[in-house]
């Protein structure tokens, strides 16, 4: 499944063996972020409505599908967070029990899907614009306004804990992880942070 936000207050489910969307929702603002647990089951929106939400994927496949036929999912709403400003990113853990919501407000929200409770609050420097959790779901990264990126423990039995802050000369746009290591980007610097605290700067060409 690959998931799709759109500035016309939409957002795609899209099947990525026939590329064909399958399911949409329609928001009353621009969406700004959208977040897939790891098999595809549950999905995160947020946007200039200032909502943070979660949906159930039920994917439908007939039995012609193998031969071409377009599958369908319905989207169950299980969850809806209603916050006092935008919220610019949203972020899944791997079993989507755990949403994070990066806000102007320069705080991160943290909650509990099923049980719809908000468990922590965040601070950033500045406005969030980008949060990932790590593969493993044991640390959230921080991108925004505030000219460091942020990585944060996370734990079942306790609050959040800072455990890294790396300074840059610009704001984070983009925070991401792979099993190796994080990257993110600043202004026009692309960087890998690895596991052996090295980094490696790429600077971010545009085609023209």
């Amino acid at each position: 499944m690959l998931a799709i936000g759109r500035w016309d207050a939409c957002a795609y489910l899209l099947d990525t063996q026939t590329w064909t969307i399958v399911a949409s929702v329609k928001r009353k603002d621009s969406v700004y972020s959208v977040s897939l647990d790891h098999l595809g089951k549950r999905m995160g929106i947020s946007g200039r409505d200032k909502k943070a939400q979660v949906f159930t994927v039920d994917v439908e496949r007939s039995a012609e599908y193998r031969a071409g036929c377009r599958p369908s999912a319905k989207l169950e709403l299980i969850f809806s967070a209603q916050l006092d400003c935008i919220v610019n990113s949203v972020a899944l853990t791997r079993d989507g029990k755990i949403l994070a919501a990066g806000c102007v407000d320069a705080l991160v929200y943290i909650y509990l899907v099923n049980t719809k409770i908000m468990s922590h609050i965040i601070p950033h420097g500045g406005s969030v614009l980008s949060v990932a959790f790590s593969l493993d779901d044991n640390h959230l990264a921080v991108g925004g306004e505030h000219n460091s990126v942020n990585v944060w423990g996370m734990s079942e039995d306790g609050p959040p804990d800072q455990v890294l802050a790396l300074p840059r000369q610009g704001r984070i746009t983009s925070v991401a992880f792979s099993s190796a290591c994080l990257c993110f980007v600043s202004g026009a610097l692309a960087t890998i942070y690895g596991n052996g605290n090295e980094h490696r700067d790429y600077e971010v060409k545009r085609r023209e």
